[in-house]
């Protein structure tokens, strides 16, 4: 599994390649996950992976260097560290998300599977974006690439009217470790090992705290349900401190912002929560082809979910079935739904459908 994003970089997109890596590992594959040099101790990679997904790896890592200048140049920086890796190693597969670790992988003559999250290569410049796609579905035509994976129905449609060859694609959302949701805990146990109230409603939200995500809306969310305690799970220090204190000059007294957290302690708050939120809004750049972690980790932990009825989002959760899902960025709808969630009917039905 050749990757671009260096371990001390605290993203979901890490979470999932370890998650993906370990699930390979189970399957019986020998498994070898290449990822840029970090800040981190070499010898503390396996703890590190391990304390993420709460469990042992079983795979190998191994570094490249990284370069890049003044922090710019991000991807590129990969270019010469990840070629020179694959000069010095043999594998039977390269498992690659990025088009220029795609380039490598296939300028080194190896078989590919090549995952895609988006429609879009490079945010800040069109022409670097479009240069990429035409790249990508050119190579994607090539025998050398096995398998072209979407995690969307929406965006295995546009890649497929880009030109990509239909009987290479697979459509594969996100998913879930089961071992971390196995065990059904009840809410009063998850709380007792949380040192959680346990005659509280707990509103939980677990995600970026990113200006495009409308975190602000917890806070109103908060103002509007002062009997509920809303928690937030998620986020970079100063991103955190920034709501923070925005919750102080409001004077909220019903907000817990607990920032990151390692992604294995997740599923012990989830089942904590009376309702897990789930926030987007349009100006997120993914957001028409993505399928998001939480999603699922959701699902699974088995507690009713308030969320909204974004493109991707329907093609697993029906409003009124498995969630209550709002309409996109109506904030009134999305306070109706979340008083139905929290008024308790039907949602432990609803729940365990979701879960099951």
């Amino acid at each position: 599994y050749l990757h671009g994003t260096p371990f001390n970089e605290i993203r979901a997109n890490n979470i999932q390649v370890f998650n993906m890596c370990h699930s390979f590992s189970k399957l019986g594959v020998d498994v070898t996950l290449a990822i840029p040099i970090s800040t981190k101790k070499e010898n503390n990679q396996i703890d590190y992976i391990s304390q993420q997904i709460g469990a042992n790896p079983g795979f190998k890592v191994v570094s490249y260097k990284k370069i890049t200048f003044a922090g710019r140049f991000q991807i590129l920086g990969n270019y010469f560290g990840a070629k020179s890796l694959l000069r010095e190693i043999h594998t039977d597969l390269c498992f690659v998300r990025d088009p220029l670790l795609l380039k490598i992988a296939f300028d080194a003559h190896y078989p590919i599977i090549f995952e895609v999250h988006n429609d879009n290569f490079h945010t800040r410049n069109k022409f670097l974006s479009k240069m990429w796609e035409n790249y990508v579905v050119k190579i994607a035509k090539n025998k050398q690439v096995l398998k072209f994976i979407t995690i969307s129905e929406a965006l295995e449609k546009f890649w497929k009217d880009k030109g990509i060859p239909e009987k290479k694609i697979i459509v594969a959302h996100d998913g879930f470790s089961s071992y971390l949701f196995q065990e059904e805990r009840e809410k009063i146990e998850a709380r007792t090992t949380l040192s959680l109230p346990e005659n509280k409603k707990i509103v939980l939200y677990v995600g970026s705290l990113y200006e495009r995500r409308g975190i602000d809306r917890i806070i109103s969310l908060a103002k509007l349900f002062p009997e509920a305690l809303f928690m937030v799970i998620g986020g970079r220090e100063e991103q955190k401190q920034y709501f923070q204190k925005l919750t102080d000059r409001s004077d909220i007294k019903n907000i817990l912002w607990k920032g990151f957290l390692p992604h294995s302690d997740i599923p012990t708050y989830l089942q904590a929560a009376d309702v897990l939120l789930l926030l987007f809004t349009w100006d997120v750049p993914t957001i028409r082809f993505c399928s998001p972690l939480k999603v699922f980790e959701y699902m699974a932990a088995g507690r009713p979910i308030v969320g909204e009825a974004y493109p991707t989002i329907t093609e697993v959760l029906e409003h009124e079935y498995t969630a209550f899902l709002a309409e996109p960025e109506d904030f009134e709808d999305l306070c109706k739904n979340l008083k139905k969630a929290l008024s308790g009917d039907g949602t432990s039905e609803m729940a365990s459908l979701a879960r099951k």
